[in-house]
């Protein structure tokens, strides 16, 4: 997945004695970073809001121009007023591409590739995050497992993407998802705590691919209980 896919951010139109200003949570856009705002500005109002996609570093085009009165518009003024930012700044962009240029270490990991996880989803979801499997405690998959308690009837895989990994203290895109804290998602949107080339790509726990994970082994008995962890 390229770094700029599905990159997007959402800035407030400004006018002041016919002059164009852009702003957004996180700080003001120059005009100039936007290729084809002189083109459009005679449609734009003072509070309107652009709908921008990135076309490159510091480089954007505007996919839609969000009127006052619109639902789209109430939904970005509520974003704004709660300091909600629909993308990344360029510190944060540089950072990821870099993870992706960079081979995943895969070194200090077991291979479970043989576990047939799935995940609980709708069709359209591509941030996987977590994902599971379940078997009974004769499944030829538990030769993963040292020991096997007499309790036990089930063994249940539980896989969660490793974040922690990719998102490494002290840089800009650990500041940047500590500060948004979790992905708040509104109808056909979201203001994300990753990157969508992490999110939906490297972290993603997408199949026919590798990706690390915290893999969770619980034996689980009859009755329902967790035997052991």
């Amino acid at each position: 997945m390229e770094v700029f896919e599905h990159s997007r951010r959402v800035v407030r139109v400004s006018i002041n004695g016919g002059k164009i200003s852009l702003t957004s949570p996180l700080g003001a856009l120059p005009c100039d970073a936007v290729s084809d705002v002189g083109a459009f500005s005679s449609q734009m109002s003072d509070g309107d809001y652009l709908d921008l996609e990135r076309r490159g570093f510091e480089q954007y085009c505007i996919r839609g121009i969000v009127k006052r009165g619109s639902v789209l518009h109430e939904i970005y003024g509520l974003a704004e007023r709660c300091g909600l930012e629909f993308g990344f700044d360029e510190s944060v962009e540089a950072e990821t591409a870099e993870l992706i240029d960079a081979p995943i270490d895969f070194s200090d990991c077991e291979d479970f590739g043989d576990v047939p996880f799935v995940t609980v989803d709708g069709a359209g979801t591509r941030d996987l995050d977590q994902a599971l499997y379940v078997g009974r405690r004769d499944d030829a998959l538990n030769r993963h497992i040292s020991t096997i308690f007499d309790e036990t009837e089930y063994i249940a895989w539980y896989a969660i993407a490793d974040a922690s990994w990719f998102v490494r203290p002290n840089t800009p895109l650990y500041r940047s998802a500590l500060a948004r804290g979790a992905s708040i998602y509104f109808a056909g949107m979201s203001a994300s705590m990753l990157p969508a080339a992490l999110s939906r790509g490297l972290i993603s726990l997408n199949p026919g691919v590798d990706r690390r994970a915290l893999v969770f082994i619980m034996q689980i008995a009859g009755d329902g209980v967790c035997v052991h962890t």
